[in-house]
């Protein structure tokens, strides 16, 4: 079966613009991207103007370019926030940086009970798919992504009376309960000074009324600083979808300041739109962005970014052989990169590669997890469990893979949703366990990898009927948003 939020199709026909042909947009500007005020606080009072009237393709005049040396960007450097007066010199998106300063352990302990704090839903509409934090953002603000379209502020318990950003009118939802919608949203890691951040949504196809089209596209906040200017838009990416799910959705800046990017497999069961160019779907396909971890220098997104793969016809691939990355994340003190990859009748997987370490191929549609895909699109031929005889060399098994059938551990079973490492103050013993859940189960799990190999079986820690996703704040604390509507605060018990 293809169970849960991110895996059902849906033929409802959206409403809203016309997308772009497929592939990266160009960077002309059209004068509407206008510029930001530098940075102030603590590192001193003002700042600088930024330009105004350009395309946003140009780096703001404090930006170091990206081919100068980069600064370490190893283990222990918090990109999440921090006072403006220490933080060094921004540097753009450049070649990844393997992390050497941090040995990866497993825990001492295992984690106390937890508990989960409700926080404000907001009353009707869809559901929240994602909550993130703007960078260096003294008032600790969420903002809550809904799947209609809107991003909302929560401050102090409560939302802004006014959306940050509505797209509302160019989103396509299909019937609410699928996979397509506004799906993710990152910040530049330069915020302050930028005002930049992007978000990946769907909407309407071009050519069929039934499939969505990918739509990555930035925007700048307005001189408030609750409300973005929709007339700053600048599109960077757009594909067409085969189906209406498997859209991934996932946008996060890694620690190479590079824009990576969750794509799926085009949807259907069994990565069956093949092409011409790609005669065993589009997982093992270089020629597509489908099923893919895309890494894109946003200051430069004509290019591949720097330690992309070059033998690929998309410049734009950093890993591949995924079916549906619904949701990963960067450890904020390693750099590692964490994926929850969502299978289709018998595996949900984790994978997990060290800061820097990418090109990855994770063999779907050949593997399944750990084991031979079987079911409709199955091209395992000689496949055999646990690397033996694959016929395509060269796959990267996940850290951790559990089945649908894993009764009572995890009953119904179906759709892995990614989460982060904990690295927050607030539950010391959950230090350095990865925390994610499974749509179908409920359940939310804590698992700790010692940079070889999972520590031990995945804790069960918590219930939450239907969870659709994790999100950290600026002090690395965790929230869950559910498929009901509710917004939940990980906190101890």
């Amino acid at each position: 079966m293809d169970a849960g939020p991110h895996d059902a199709n849906h033929h409802d026909a959206g409403h809203g613009d016309t997308a772009r042909d497929a592939g990266i947009v160009g960077t002309g500007g059209t004068g509407t991207d206008t510029g930001r005020a530098g940075r102030g606080g603590s590192g001193g009072a003002g700042g600088h103007a930024g330009g105004a009237g350009n395309d946003g393709s140009t780096p703001d005049a404090t930006r170091i370019p990206a081919d100068a040396s980069p600064p370490d960007a190893g283990p222990g450097d918090d990109a999440g926030h921090g006072d403006a007066g220490t933080t060094p010199p921004y540097v753009g998106c450049h070649a990844p940086v393997t992390s050497t300063r941090t040995t990866r352990s497993c825990p001492k302990g295992k984690p106390v009970a937890l508990k989960l704090t409700s926080m404000l839903a907001k009353a009707g509409g869809y559901f929240p798919l994602f909550v993130t934090y703007a960078p260096h953002d003294a008032r600790n603000r969420l903002f809550v992504v809904y799947q209609t379209g809107e991003i909302l502020i929560l401050e102090n318990g409560r939302f802004a009376s006014t959306a940050f950003l509505d797209l509302s009118a160019s989103v396509y939802i299909g019937d609410g309960v699928g996979e397509a919608g506004l799906l993710g949203m990152a910040f530049d890691p330069d915020y302050e000074v930028t005002g930049r951040f992007w978000v990946n949504y769907t909407a309407p196809s071009a050519t069929t009324a039934i499939t969505p089209r990918t739509i990555v596209e930035s925007y700048r906040v307005s001189a408030n600083p609750d409300v973005a200017d929709p007339t700053t838009r600048l599109p960077l990416l757009a594909f067409d979808q085969p189906e209406a799910n498997h859209n991934g959705g996932m946008l996060a800046f890694g620690p190479d300041n590079c824009l990576y990017i969750g794509t799926g497999d085009g949807g259907g069961e069994g990565d069956l739109h093949a092409s011409p160019q790609c005669p065993n779907g589009n997982g093992q396909c270089l020629d597509t962005e489908l099923g893919k971890i895309l890494r894109i220098d946003v200051d430069h997104p004509d290019v591949g970014a720097p330690g992309n793969l070059v033998s690929a016809g998309v410049p734009h691939i950093w890993d591949y052989g995924l079916r549906n990355p619904w949701r990963f994340s960067f450890d904020r003190a390693t750099g590692d990169l964490y994926i929850g990859d969502v299978g289709q009748d018998a595996w949900e997987e984790i994978d997990i590669e060290p800061q820097g370490v990418g090109l990855h191929n994770y063999g779907w549609r050949v593997t399944e997890g750990k084991h031979c895909a079987t079911g409709a699109g199955s091209t395992s031929g000689s496949c055999t469990d646990h690397g033996v005889d694959f016929p395509y060399t060269d796959f990267t098994l996940p850290v951790y893979d559990y089945p649908h059938t894993d009764a009572p551990n995890s009953p119904g079973a179906d759709s892995i949703i990614g989460g982060y490492v904990y690295r927050g103050a607030n539950i010391p013993s959950l230090n350095g366990y990865y925390v994610y859940a499974d749509f179908g189960s409920s359940l939310i799990w804590a698992v700790a990898w010692s940079g070889s190999d999972v520590c031990g079986p995945p804790i069960p820690m918590l219930y939450m009927a239907n969870p659709t996703s994790f999100g950290e704040d600026a002090d690395g604390e965790l929230y869950v948003t559910s498929f009901s509507g509710g917004i939940a605060r990980i906190d101890a018990r």
